[in-house]
């Protein structure tokens, strides 16, 4: 099968569970990543279960980055007046099923002062996108978000520490 053919099954939905994993096989075994994305996009789409049995969880990536992230801030920063849940944690968005990834993390002082890195994706084949949120609670004329596409994630993060050196105060040497 060319890959040309290959690629019109995948996107007329004529191949299943057991056809689309087969095809993966020899895709990697021929390093046609074109292919191989196709597959793998298809099978997150029709076939979750065997996705996470072959790629992992849709989440790991996400949550990977957003905690090493949080072990590089937390050296940094002395994080014991954070008011929130220290650590990763899955968006109220994703939870809903508003969007297909929703992770965050973020730091919010005594007097309601916040800020947050997400990564999202609305669905499982849009783009993947961090936000960074500078906010007060309770005071949305206080609000500020930074879009940054995931190639631009080492921005976001230092976004997102400018903000932890506002909101934090002093940083660990």
């Amino acid at each position: 099968m060319s890959i040309e053919h290959a690629l019109r099954n995948i996107e007329e939905d004529r191949l299943d569970e057991k056809q689309l994993l087969s095809l993966l096989n020899n895709a990697i075994e021929k390093n046609h990543t074109v292919l191989i994305d196709k597959i793998k996009l298809k099978l997150r789409i029709k076939h979750p279960r065997a996705a996470n049995k072959r790629f992992g969880s849709k989440e790991r990536d996400v949550v990977d980055t957003l905690t090493a992230t949080y072990n590089m801030v937390k050296e940094q920063f002395d994080l014991i007046g954070n008011n929130v849940k220290n650590g990763v944690k899955a968006g109220g968005p994703m939870k809903t099923g508003e969007r297909y990834l929703c992770y965050y993390i973020s730091y919010k002082n005594d007097q309601g002062h916040a800020c947050a890195l997400t990564v999202n994706q609305k669905t499982v084949d849009s783009e993947v996108y961090c936000i960074v949120k500078d906010y007060v609670v309770g005071d949305d004329t206080q609000t500020t978000e930074k879009r940054f596409e995931m190639g631009l994630y080492n921005e976001a993060v230092l976004c997102y520490i400018q903000l932890l050196k506002e909101i934090v105060g002093e940083v660990n040497e």
